[in-house]
């Protein structure tokens, strides 16, 4: 495999405007536990006191989607959680409800409610900006792919809020 197929883990973090250092702990959680997708998700090549180790950057774009998910459910969980009442978290559930099956409108809707995002510095949320960016690929299924654990995370939250009815 040629080289330009492999990065540092640090290099590929700094790509996409990320902070390594925020994700080392669940970049060793994620070299433990693996990737369903990959047999050898992140197993380092090369690497000594010299020269970083390097990964398959397929692999550490997976990685990286699986955070950007992640985070694009916890970001969703917190404001279904934060209404001031019972109601507002109704209502709140049914204007996300109804875009969960629409990638593009529903990362319009993150949008809305996130607020303009600055494109770098401290406050960049460089994950929820990947996540977006992944609902809005031209090729729909790779959104509804991404979309499916989320789905799956808020309407257990949905559940435990009692707003499933």
């Amino acid at each position: 495999m040629n080289s330009e197929n492999r990065q540092s883990f640090d290099t590929f973090m700094a790509s996409v405007g990320a902070q390594p250092q925020t994700y080392l702990e669940a970049f060793a959680a994620a070299q433990r536990d693996g990737h369903p997708r990959f047999g050898d998700y992140l197993t380092p090549a090369g690497g000594d006191a010299d020269t970083p180790a390097t990964y398959r950057t397929c692999h550490l774009t997976a990685f990286w989607d699986d955070q950007s998910c992640g985070r694009l459910g916890e970001f969703l969980a917190g404001w279904l959680e934060s209404p001031e009442s019972p109601c507002d978290a109704a209502s709140r559930w049914g204007m996300l409800h109804r875009r969960l099956n629409y990638p593009l409108q529903l990362a319009t809707f993150v949008e809305r409610i996130h607020g303009p995002a600055p494109r770098r510095g401290a406050a960049f949320d460089a994950s929820l900006d990947n996540a977006l960016a992944l609902l809005r690929s031209t090729r729909a299924h790779e959104g509804a792919e991404f979309l499916a654990p989320v789905i799956k995370r808020l309407y257990t939250r949905a559940g435990t809020l009692g707003l499933l009815g």
